[in-house]
């Protein structure tokens, strides 16, 4: 028969067993689950300090790539001026255009080509006495129809180039208004369409 004092020093040893157990097991565990996330850490490190490396690397190319087209870009600017020489000289113009940055681009190859712009961005009328009216269609397609060009061929008894890159200039063409379609992103584009404004104004 199993004395008390037995019974007493067994619970008293599993007790003991386990309150080592969970000391230890805490300790070992807790020391574990720190170098885990160290490891965790350094690797997210490495990676980060990968990411900034390559992001310059790129940065770097990017930056030769855009120094490189502007290069190009000036080259071809000159090569239009000296190719439209003085096609438009003392020839005025209006041009209505939204886009900023269009009707600028706009404006300086009229200029290179030895005439002068005004540029709009709302097709409200201007006492000015022109040579040609340039309407960036596709910035007005939801405004524009074959009424609103002959007002404006009428008030300014000047003709009206209207561009668009798409096909809905062509069903606005009436007298002394010209349609043009086709993109100008490319120099040899837009000296054909500083072409077609010298051939649309009418001769001194």
């Amino acid at each position: 028969m199993v004395s008390a004092r037995y019974h007493l020093v067994t619970v008293m040893s599993v007790f003991l067993a386990l309150g080592l157990g969970i000391l230890l097991g805490g300790s070992l565990g807790q020391q574990w689950l720190s170098e885990k996330q160290q490891g965790l850490i350094d690797q997210l490190e490495r990676h980060y300090d990968e990411q900034v490396t390559q992001n310059r690397e790129l940065s770097a190319s990017l930056n030769k790539v855009q120094k490189a087209y502007r290069k190009e870009k000036d080259k071809t600017d000159e090569l239009l001026r000296l190719t439209v020489g003085d096609a438009l000289s003392d020839r005025f113009f209006v041009v209505y255009s939204s886009d900023h940055r269009q009707a600028k681009r706009l404006k300086k190859m009229i200029e290179w080509a030895g005439g002068h712009a005004r540029t709009l961005d709302s097709l409200t009328y201007t006492q000015d006495d022109v040579d040609a009216v340039v309407l960036m269609g596709d910035s007005y397609l939801d405004q524009v129809n074959r009424d609103v060009l002959r007002d404006l061929q009428l008030l300014y008894g000047a003709p009206i180039v209207v561009h668009t890159t798409t096909e809905a200039a062509r069903e606005w063409q009436g007298a002394r208004i010209y349609p043009y379609n086709g993109s100008l992103s490319e120099v040899l584009s837009e000296y054909k369409f500083l072409k077609f404004l010298q051939e649309v104004i009418p001769p001194p």
